[in-house]
């Protein structure tokens, strides 16, 4: 997770929305994480770190809308 991939944005949005949102990946800057992420965290809005096998594709399965950033 870093600023780039925009993760704040989609927290302003699932909070606009009031939509529950699951943030899944690896955390590589722990400074935007502890400004931009972590304050927003709540039990409709989740960090809960990489995902990947039976765990990835349930969760994929399952979802409304798929946010992924190739960049």
């Amino acid at each position: 997770m870093i600023k780039e991939k925009g993760v704040h944005l989609a927290i302003k949005v699932a909070k606009k929305t009031n939509r529950k949102l699951i943030i899944a990946g690896t955390l590589n800057d722990k400074k935007y994480y502890k400004a931009k992420i972590k304050p927003h965290l709540s039990k409709k809005i989740r960090y809960i770190g990489p995902v990947g096998g039976d765990r990835k594709r349930r969760m994929l399965a399952n979802a409304h809308c798929v946010l992924v950033n190739l960049g």
